[in-house]
């Protein structure tokens, strides 16, 4: 009992008030370029975006036009075909 009468009064003791807000922000515009895509799976075709960010020099992972899931790679083909 002595115990929690000590936190309680501990408690109320260094109870602190604060406000908190925002002084500054700074947003950043990052480009990406967006790459429409046909895709060819066997005698089907399915038209896919791909996003590519310049200043990382990556692209994200796209989803399979099929099932949905992200691929885990873009792949060339010959002639030029991805």
């Amino acid at each position: 009992m002595d115990h929690q009468l000590r936190e309680e009064g501990a408690a109320a003791r260094y109870t602190v008030e604060t406000e908190v807000r925002l002084d500054h922000l700074v947003a950043y515009h990052l480009p990406c370029v967006h790459i429409k895509l046909e895709v060819q799976y066997k005698n089907e075709l399915y038209n896919q975006i791909v996003v590519y960010n310049p200043y990382s020099n990556d692209i994200e992972a796209p989803a399979c036009p099929v099932c949905g899931e992200l691929g885990r790679l873009l792949e060339s083909a010959a002639k030029g075909r991805t």
